[in-house]
Order: structure tokens, then sequence, then C-alpha cells
């Protein structure tokens, strides 16, 4: 049954979008996306820029079909008509929306070159910032070629120059962040068969930083034992 505006965008039908709205693909959270100002206007730009945000991103994993054996597959056309309209859309993030959607597909499938040159797009297109923030975003997608891309040699010399540029090319890292980043730097180096080159970088590193970066992250405190695991 057909419905007015004033109806579709009424308290209780957004409650009903925010609580179960998943499908990015559908007309429903197209219609969102095409009157989302005025959904931010009644119920804050903020929250109504996240619910759309977040739906985009969580979506193309939907593409992605596990087989019982490990085998990953992926619907190429529904994938491909999903990327279609989001590029179609006015959506001001539509570039951040597409490559990170094409990210979560290449790790899915394990396509590191794909998925490193991605992010090298993303870098020089200006999705990715060369700021702090930018660059806390940039060593995830690092560590992630880093941790599962290692036979990738392609997909591993990116991830080195990705490394770099957060080691020391971006200014206002913070100490800790910093010494991530440059620990990492050295173990891609490593595993690039750059010896030396390691070793100058971990002679930089403030180790006091470094210990309190991982004390403050246990995940990342973990992360040394299982790559050096994995080799």
């Amino acid at each position: 049954q057909a419905q007015d505006g004033a109806s579709l965008q009424s308290p209780p039908f957004w409650n009903l979008l925010r609580t179960y709205l998943a499908d990015a693909s559908s007309s429903v959270f197209q219609y969102l996306v095409d009157h989302r100002k005025q959904y931010a206007e009644r119920y804050g730009k903020q929250e109504v820029e996240g619910k759309i945000h977040d739906t985009y991103l969580a979506w193309p994993a939907h593409y992605l079909h596990y087989s019982g054996n490990g085998h990953v597959s992926l619907d190429e056309k529904g994938f491909s008509d999903f990327l279609s309209g989001v590029r179609k859309s006015d959506y001001e993030h539509k570039e951040e929306i597409v490559a990170k959607s094409q990210l979560t597909i290449f790790s899915g499938l394990k396509q590191w070159t794909a998925y490193s040159q991605t992010v090298s797009r993303m870098l020089k297109d200006g999705v990715l910032s060369r700021d702090a923030a930018g660059a806390k975003t940039l060593y995830s997608y690092t560590d992630m070629i880093y941790r599962f891309g290692k036979n990738d040699s392609v997909a591993l010399a990116g991830a080195e120059a990705f490394a770099k540029t957060i080691a020391g090319e971006i200014p206002g890292i913070d100490g800790q962040d910093k010494a991530s980043y440059q620990e990492l730097y050295a173990e891609l180096l490593e595993a690039r068969g750059k010896k030396d080159a390691a070793a100058q970088v971990r002679s930089q590193i403030d180790q006091q930083k470094l210990t309190q970066s991982q004390q403050s992250n246990p995940f990342q405190q973990l992360q040394p034992v299982s790559r050096k695991n994995s080799k």
C-alpha cells in the first residue's frame, strides 16, 4: 500500500527503519538515502547519517557465500548492481562506500592484491585522509594484509608502502600510535627480507610508548605472538 511522505517520515516509521532496516539494496533504504535531509531535520543528522553509513557498509557481506568446505563465492551480479546503485546516488560519501564495500569482498575472497590496490586508490583519491584519523584506518588495512596476505608478494609490497606512510609521513600522530605504526613497518620490512632496514626502524621506536600502546590494546598485544607463529 502506497504511503505519503509524511507517514514514511513519521516517528513510528523512523523507529522501524532505525531498528530493522538492513538491506542497503532495497527501495526502502533508497528512500531513506534520497530523503536523508528531511529525516536529519527531524531526528538528528548524526543518527540518520550513522544509520545510512552503517547499513551501507554492513550489506556487501551478503553477496559472499560460504560452502561447507571453506570455499567462498561471490554473487557477482548482485554486488555489481549494488555498487551501481551506490554510484548513481547523490550520497555524499559514495566513493567511500564503494571502496570499503570492495574491501569487504576482496578480504572475503582472500584477494589481497586487489585489496591492496583498492587501499592505494583510496589514498590517491582522498577517500582516506592523510591525517591522524586516516592513519588509524590505514593501519587496520595494512595489518589485515600483513596477517592474512603474507603469501601475496604484491599485496605485501603495498602494505609496506602503507606502513611507511603512517610510520613517518603523516604529521600529528599520537606517540603510542606512532610506535605501533613503526613496529608494523619493521615487521613488514622483515617479512620482505629487509632485515637491516627493519632494524633501523626499530632503533627509532619509543619502546615505552609501544608497551603502553600494547597494554591499552590487548588485541594488538597478542598480534606479535600470532605473527611469529604464522611465519
